[in-house]
Parts: structure tokens; sequence; C-alpha cells
């Protein structure tokens, strides 16, 4: 093996992972290239069958859970799939374009908007109150918003308060749903 490459396959970084792919391509004769590729499948089985998230082999198998509980998989300490699935329900029902998203006390947002997406392909997601440095590059449709979904805002007044100027709150679980 070339001298660079040696030191880069010791340390198992996956930054060098194409460089490694390159000097093992070069493997003659090609029955080693089969043999490792098929080595490294069979080291793949364990991580793919026996993902305490997402498995491919029992009862929470990927192949036979439906993909709304796919996307609480590893949510589950948080048992707040309740309140992703009533907010949807909600925004869904007013036609919303544009929906603000609130994520200052809670960040996992994607079940929200892959549900959202699912109902209504058409929406955008605009982030609402941003404290940080990036603040600065607010969109104009941050003030379009008609709808926001502020999560575990509910005994967070601070948080509240920034909403202040939207007609109607509906409260899920510790989510609060704004609506113009």
């Amino acid at each position: 093996m070339d001298g660079l490459i040696q030191p880069l396959l010791l340390t198992g970084s996956a930054e060098c992972a194409p460089l490694v792919a390159v000097e093992l391509e070069r493997l003659r004769p090609a029955a080693i290239q089969w043999l490792l590729c098929l080595f490294l499948l069979n080291n793949s089985r364990p991580f793919l069958s026996e993902n305490w998230v997402r498995p491919l082999k029992g009862s929470n198998s990927v192949l036979r859970t439906n993909r709304e509980d796919n996307y609480f998989a590893d949510m589950k300490p948080w048992h707040n799939k309740d309140s992703f699935v009533r907010a949807v329900e909600l925004i869904s029902r007013t036609n919303c374009s544009v929906v603000g998203i609130d994520s200052n006390a809670f960040q996992l947002e994607y079940p929200f908007q892959a549900l959202l997406r699912e109902k209504e392909p058409s929406v955008v997601f605009v982030h609402t109150g941003v404290g940080n440095a990036s603040a600065k590059y607010a969109f104009r449709q941050r003030e379009q918003t008609c709808a926001v979904l502020c999560m575990d805002c509910l005994n967070k007044p601070t948080l509240l308060n920034r909403y202040g100027t939207y007609s109607q709150t509906a409260t899920m679980g510790e989510f609060v749903v704004f609506l113009r």
C-alpha cells in the first residue's frame, strides 16, 4: 500500500474512506475485492437488522410498522406523539401556507414537518422566535406566518409572550399552536 494511505487506514477515520477505497480497488486478484465486500456486508447485518430504533427484523421492523410510527421511534421518552399529531391536524384544517416553528424549548421538529407535508405538500416552514445571531437574517415569511407551533412552550411565559399578536391559541400537551 501507498505510504500515505497505510497510516490513514490504521486510524479508522471515516474521512479517509474514499482514499482507502481507491487503494482497495487496486487489489489483485479481483477475488480479494469480492471477499472484502462480502466481509463488510456481513459485518453490517447487525446494524441493519438489530437497530434499536428502526430494525429490519422483529415486531418493530420498519417493514411492519407504519411511517408515522417510525417518525417517533427514537422519541418515546418524551411521550409527545399525540401533541405532534393534534398540532398537524389543527394546522392542516386552517389552510395555512406559511407555518412558523419555535424550537427554542424542544428541537425535534422533523415529525411535525413530515406529517404536515403529507397533508399540505406546499406548506413552507420558517423558524420563529430566533434569538441568536442568525436572527438578523429574518425573512419576510416570518411576518406572513398564519400559524406557529411552539414546542414545549406551555409553561414558559417568555416564549409564549412572543406570539401576543396571534388571535387564537390551542394547547396540545406541552405544545402551543398560535393562529392568526
